[in-house]
């Protein structure tokens, strides 16, 4: 765990596969929008062998990133209810 927030699964082994606890809550996998409910156990794959994110529904997280050689800083936000936001 990072924070109450952020959970951090590393994924690894010949199958890039692992079972995983998910705290209580509704949690969202970063890359691919997997939602899954907490106080459960759950199997997760990782393509490349790349730590897994797992982020509490109601949390924001900021990230960076570059495009085109410009820096900018971008706000996901990951709602309780399903809701959206336009910009």
């Amino acid at each position: 765990m990072l924070g109450d927030e952020i959970l951090v699964v590393p994924v690894g082994g010949p199958s890039n596969t692992r079972r995983v606890y998910l705290p209580m809550g509704i949690w969202t996998e970063l890359h691919t929008d997997r939602i899954s409910r907490g106080k459960e156990y759950v199997e997760v794959e990782s393509k490349n062998g790349a730590a897994l994110l797992f982020l509490r529904n109601g949390s924001i997280v900021p990230l960076a990133s570059v495009s085109n050689g410009d820096e900018c800083m971008s706000l996901h936000y990951f709602p309780d209810l399903a809701a959206e936001f336009f910009c």
